[in-house]
């Protein structure tokens, strides 16, 4: 997804500044069948440093994948609360598009 595209879906310019307020349309890349059920040899493992104001959330969108896999990916380094600096492993499909 590119800012061409979010641009398009809303029906603006790329130069139109939002209005604070203002609703957009911004839409998420859809698996198909066949992606869900095929393995890919492209899934990657990064390390993925926390920065302040992150969530499991906020990072699982960044990747596209669920928090009930970051947790599973890292459970021995997640307590009550994530912790700016902390290090935690991603894995993810390089393939398909990030949000």
């Amino acid at each position: 997804m590119h800012s061409k595209d979010i641009a398009r879906w809303n029906q603006i310019e790329l130069s139109h500044t939002l209005a604070l307020g203002q609703s957009i349309i911004v839409k998420q890349p859809v698996k198909t069948t066949q992606q869900l059920t095929q393995k890919s040899t492209a899934n990657q493992a990064v390390k993925y440093t926390v920065r302040s104001g992150d969530s499991l959330y906020a990072i699982s969108e960044k990747f596209n994948v669920s928090v009930a896999d970051l947790r599973k990916w890292n459970t021995h380094k997640l307590g009550k609360f994530l912790k700016p600096g902390q290090t935690l492993t991603v894995k993810f499909d390089a393939d398909l598009p990030s949000t």
